[in-house]
Protein backbone atom coordinates (compact mmCIF):
# COMPACT_ATOMS: atom_id res chain seq x y z
CA UNK A 1 0.00 0.00 0.00
CA UNK A 2 1.35 3.42 -0.99
CA UNK A 3 0.94 6.41 1.21
CA UNK A 4 0.43 9.71 -0.52
CA UNK A 5 1.86 12.73 1.20
CA UNK A 6 0.09 15.98 0.51
CA UNK A 7 2.04 19.16 0.81
CA UNK A 8 0.03 22.08 2.06
CA UNK A 9 0.01 24.86 -0.50
CA UNK A 10 0.02 28.29 1.01
CA UNK A 11 -1.17 31.17 -1.14
CA UNK A 12 -1.04 34.75 0.07
CA UNK A 13 -3.28 37.35 -1.50
CA UNK A 14 -2.24 40.98 -1.23
CA UNK A 15 -4.75 42.96 0.79
CA UNK A 16 -6.17 46.23 -0.47
CA UNK A 17 -5.74 47.70 3.02
CA UNK A 18 -1.96 47.13 2.95
CA UNK A 19 -1.06 50.75 2.05
CA UNK A 20 -3.15 52.13 4.89
CA UNK A 21 -1.72 49.64 7.36
CA UNK A 22 1.83 50.51 6.24
CA UNK A 23 1.17 54.24 6.71
CA UNK A 24 -0.32 53.72 10.18
CA UNK A 25 2.53 51.39 11.14
CA UNK A 26 5.11 54.00 10.14
CA UNK A 27 3.23 56.85 11.83
CA UNK A 28 2.19 55.34 15.17
CA UNK A 29 3.94 52.96 17.60
CA UNK A 30 0.80 50.82 17.99
CA UNK A 31 -1.62 49.53 15.37
CA UNK A 32 -4.90 47.82 16.22
CA UNK A 33 -6.57 45.73 13.55
CA UNK A 34 -9.98 44.27 14.30
CA UNK A 35 -12.48 42.38 12.21
CA UNK A 36 -14.33 39.11 11.71
CA UNK A 37 -12.64 35.78 12.42
CA UNK A 38 -10.63 34.04 9.72
CA UNK A 39 -10.27 37.08 7.43
CA UNK A 40 -6.47 37.27 7.45
CA UNK A 41 -5.77 39.96 10.05
CA UNK A 42 -2.88 38.10 11.68
CA UNK A 43 -1.60 36.91 8.32
CA UNK A 44 -1.37 40.39 6.80
CA UNK A 45 0.29 41.85 9.89
CA UNK A 46 2.77 38.98 10.06
CA UNK A 47 3.68 39.44 6.40
CA UNK A 48 4.14 43.19 6.87
CA UNK A 49 5.91 43.19 10.24
CA UNK A 50 9.38 44.63 10.35
CA UNK A 51 11.98 42.82 12.40
CA UNK A 52 11.67 43.78 16.03
CA UNK A 53 7.97 44.60 15.71
CA UNK A 54 5.77 42.60 18.05
CA UNK A 55 2.40 41.19 17.01
CA UNK A 56 0.05 40.59 19.93
CA UNK A 57 -3.12 38.63 19.33
CA UNK A 58 -6.07 38.85 21.69
CA UNK A 59 -7.31 35.45 20.51
CA UNK A 60 -5.73 33.97 23.62
CA UNK A 61 -8.38 34.30 26.39
CA UNK A 62 -5.75 35.01 29.04
CA UNK A 63 -4.21 37.86 27.04
CA UNK A 64 -7.65 39.24 26.17
CA UNK A 65 -8.67 39.20 29.86
CA UNK A 66 -5.44 40.91 30.87
CA UNK A 67 -5.93 43.64 28.24
CA UNK A 68 -9.53 44.16 29.31
CA UNK A 69 -9.12 43.97 33.09
CA UNK A 70 -5.59 45.29 33.57
CA UNK A 71 -4.77 47.49 30.54
CA UNK A 72 -1.77 49.17 32.19
CA UNK A 73 -0.22 45.83 33.08
CA UNK A 74 -0.95 44.51 29.60
CA UNK A 75 0.80 47.50 27.98
CA UNK A 76 3.73 47.25 30.39
CA UNK A 77 4.46 43.80 28.99
CA UNK A 78 5.03 45.38 25.59
CA UNK A 79 6.41 48.80 26.48
CA UNK A 80 9.83 47.81 25.07
CA UNK A 81 8.27 47.17 21.69
CA UNK A 82 6.20 50.35 21.82
CA UNK A 83 8.92 52.72 23.00
CA UNK A 84 11.79 50.94 21.31
CA UNK A 85 13.88 51.02 24.48
CA UNK A 86 14.13 48.97 27.61
CA UNK A 87 12.30 50.44 30.56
Amino acid sequence: MHKLLYKEISVYYERTIKKELQYISETFPVLLLTGPCQTGKTTVLTKMAESGRKIVSLDNPTMRALAKNEPELFLQRYVYFIAGTLT
